[in-house]
């Protein structure tokens, strides 16, 4: 009976298994392993393909695409500032106006939010009536020393 155990080999050791191995087990993970990391990349890349577009039509000038954007520009004030402020616009150089201004009369301010709203217009810049004479004020009452005359309308 000694002899007989001694005769037996001992049972075979497996030996290491590895990803590559055709050890139908490990096939089935390496193919799951596979079709996740697969999966994973391409969600991934598209991700990336998004941001990118993002990044770059955030880049794009937009003096292209806001050439035709009309712009309403009128002075309600007939004061020293009014006259200022249509300057401004009068004067901006070529190379930065991206809008089209469109100077409109003070006589049509009943028109002009109807004009915007049909879609004539972009929007509206406007300097109210009155600010040329508030400015006085201000300036006269900081140049006299008496802030207590400032009324804000």
């Amino acid at each position: 009976m000694l002899a007989a155990k001694l005769d037996e080999q001992p049972p075979a050791i497996p030996g290491p298994r590895h990803l590559w191995s055709s050890d139908p087990e490990i096939v089935n993970i390496r193919r799951a392993f596979l079709i996740y990391w697969v999966k994973s990349c391409i969600l991934f890349w598209i991700l990336i393909l998004l941001v990118a577009l993002i990044y770059l039509g955030s880049g794009v000038n937009p003096i292209w695409h806001t050439g035709s954007l009309d712009v309403f520009v009128t002075n309600f004030d007939n004061g020293v500032a009014g006259s200022y402020f249509l300057n401004a616009f009068h004067n901006t150089p070529a190379g930065t106006l991206t809008l089209n201004w469109i100077f409109q009369d003070s006589s049509d301010s009943s028109t002009i939010v109807k004009q915007i709203d049909e879609g004539k217009a972009w929007a509206s810049v406007y300097m109210r009536a009155g600010v040329s004479d508030s400015l006085t004020q201000v300036l006269q009452s900081i140049l006299n020393g008496n802030t207590s005359q400032i009324t804000y309308r």
